[in-house]
């Protein structure tokens, strides 16, 4: 459950008509993501 906490926190963003836009992602949640072998969000603009 910790692990599905530390990754509920990551915002998106939309807005009609715009690409989707990831909040902040922190080194802890990146480093996170490479463990299980996913990348990791990035912001999209």
């Amino acid at each position: 459950q910790g692990l599905l906490d530390e990754f509920d926190i990551i915002e998106c963003f939309e807005q009609p008509g715009a690409q989707i836009r990831i909040g902040e992602v922190t080194k802890r949640q990146k480093a996170l993501y490479e463990n299980i072998g996913i990348s990791p969000p990035t912001s999209l603009q």
